[in-house]
């Protein structure tokens, strides 16, 4: 045998072993990428489920808005017709008297109002807007 050939027998298993190394190196790494990958979808879904329910959540804060307008420009309604009606009337003299006196008067009947509009439904002056009240379903 000459030097290179026995340089070469030498240096065969050496290389041998180091492409035993760098398959082993390959698998890990497609094994940790596979898990990666599935994680990634994973969280991928869950960020999908948690959008949907931002805006579910954000149109029931939107119908909750418009039932705290409605109703504080209910009230305001009722503070006024009251004040009008209780300045009419001399025969009414306590404050929740006239509140009832005047919301009766004023709309035909003391629970009249309560029943004019709801929060899923339109409102005579067209201000609410129709919502759909959808169950939102938690990851627990």
């Amino acid at each position: 045998m000459n030097k290179a050939t026995l340089k070469l027998s030498l240096s065969l298993p050496h290389q041998i072993k180091k492409v035993k190394q760098l398959e082993t190196e390959k698998k890990q790494l497609i094994t940790t990428l596979s898990m990666t990958t599935q994680s990634y979808a994973a969280v991928e879904a869950q960020n999908s489920v948690l959008r949907a329910q931002v805006i579910e959540l954000d149109s029931r804060l939107c119908a909750l808005r418009e039932i705290t307008i409605y109703r504080r420009s209910s009230a305001n309604h009722q503070l006024s017709t009251s004040a009008a009606t209780a300045a009419a009337t001399t025969t009414t003299r306590y404050p929740s008297s006239m509140s009832m006196t005047a919301t009766a008067t004023s709309t035909g009947g003391y629970y009249d109002h309560v029943f004019s509009a709801s929060a899923w439904s339109s409102s005579p002056s067209g201000t609410m807007h129709q919502l759909m009240q959808q169950p939102i379903d938690l990851l627990y």
